[in-house]
């Protein structure tokens, strides 16, 4: 279900956010998913 993948990305992009990743660097990350 995609809405799990969701749910789970949400999770892992908080976890990034926690460490303090750059924007730019997670909208690279988010587009190569």
């Amino acid at each position: 279900c995609k809405h799990q993948l969701a749910a789970r990305l949400a999770e892992v992009v908080q976890a990034y956010t926690e460490v303090r990743v750059p924007d730019e660097e997670l909208a690279i990350i988010l587009s190569r998913l």
